[in-house]
């Protein structure tokens, strides 16, 4: 593991214990699971199917598309974080299946799956592009990417919301090695990562109605820096 990835790995391991009770990391509020489900339902294929969710810390997005009927996989290298997805899915019926795993190399042969998911997890990827190359070998022909994040630390700089608070803790040095912590990074950046690495039917989305039920809650955040939807699709 490189240094990079080790403090980012450090980093969120130290953050595992109050991770699902943070609004907009756990699901926290009325409503929100539903309206979940209804955002991910458009973008995968109909289950069952097979899913990974990569980075998938303690599990959110594996338990959910696990609700909805898939064969959910999720990996993490942050230990403390996979302990606690680990420790809910055997309290659960068709529980997603948990290992330990590099986001960026996923340790499956090609063509394993027919959904690949990522939710606040590209951002932080020291090698964005590597990443999309190793998904795409993993997903079978008609596969689908589905990248959910935001552009946290671009544009103007304004009142530090929870996501600038947090992501601070990184040290500078391992700031400069990750290409969508740029001040400068834009969606076209975005784009152009996920176009090539080889992906096609590209499409744009938002969180619209997950957002608003987070406002609704309390949970203010994503009305300063709302979350884009990707999707994509393998060859």
């Amino acid at each position: 593991m490189s240094g990079t990835q080790s403090a980012i790995t450090t980093f969120w391991n130290a953050r595992s214990g109050g991770y699902d009770d943070q609004p907009g990391h756990g699901i926290t509020g009325a409503g929100e699971p539903d309206a979940w489900i209804r955002a991910l339902a458009e973008h995968l294929p109909p289950p069952p199917a097979d899913v990974l969710d990569v980075g998938t810390g303690t599990g959110m997005l594996a338990f959910l598309f696990a609700q909805m009927g898939y064969r959910a996989s999720g990996i993490d290298l942050a230990d403390d974080m996979l302990s606690q997805a680990m420790q809910k899915a055997a309290q659960m019926p068709n529980a997603p299946h948990f290992r330990r795993g590099d986001a960026v190399e996923p340790p499956f042969p090609p063509h394993s799956f027919d959904a690949i998911a990522s939710r606040h997890v590209f951002w932080t990827l020291p090698s964005p592009e590597r990443a999309l190359g190793n998904w795409r070998a993993l997903l079978r022909p008609g596969g689908r990417l589905l990248i959910i994040d935001g552009l946290y630390f671009s544009g103007p700089s304004s009142e530090p919301g929870p996501a600038e608070e947090q992501h601070e803790a990184y040290p500078a040095d391992v700031r400069a090695q990750l290409p969508l912590m740029s001040p400068a990074a834009t969606m076209g950046d975005v784009r152009a990562l996920i176009s090539a690495a080889g992906f096609t039917d590209l499409r744009e989305s938002n969180l619209e109605e997950v957002e608003r039920i987070e406002r609704e809650n309390g949970y203010m955040f994503s009305e300063r820096s709302p979350r884009y939807v990707v999707t994509a699709v393998a060859p």
